[in-house]
């Protein structure tokens, strides 16, 4: 993962966590968006990042998206570019939802105990 993807991604979880307020998210932002479209044509992961993150905040620059809903657009922008370890509990979970509950193993039983799967 590039340096600029992880000073964005923590750029994000700043305001996202209330360190810093929107102006200085802008700035930050700001300055990201420009470098990776300018120096990182290439990165193809810096790329698809800023232009997640780009629409909902320019909607919610101009009046059109609540502050609410920007941070959720932000959060679900970073979930893709979040730590490898992240994947492996996701994955469970999704194999858990689509294989039902004899899925369950030692290890992963706590998974699908945690939800009642309904019977089309």
């Amino acid at each position: 993962m590039s340096q600029i993807v992880d000073y964005v991604r923590d750029s994000v979880r700043a305001y996202l966590a209330d360190e810093i307020d929107t102006d200085a998210f802008r700035v930050s932002f700001a300055g990201a968006y420009h470098y990776i479209r300018s120096r990182s044509p290439n990165d193809g992961e810096a790329n698809r990042l800023a232009s997640a993150l780009m629409s909902p905040f320019a909607e919610f620059s101009c009046g059109h998206r609540s502050e609410e809903s920007l941070r959720l657009e932000l959060a679900a922008a970073i979930r893709p570019v979040a730590p490898a370890q992240g994947y492996a509990v996701l994955a469970r979970w999704v194999d858990a939802i689509r294989i039902g509950p004899q899925w369950a193993t030692s290890g992963s039983s706590f998974i699908v105990q945690s939800f009642q799967l309904k019977k089309a």
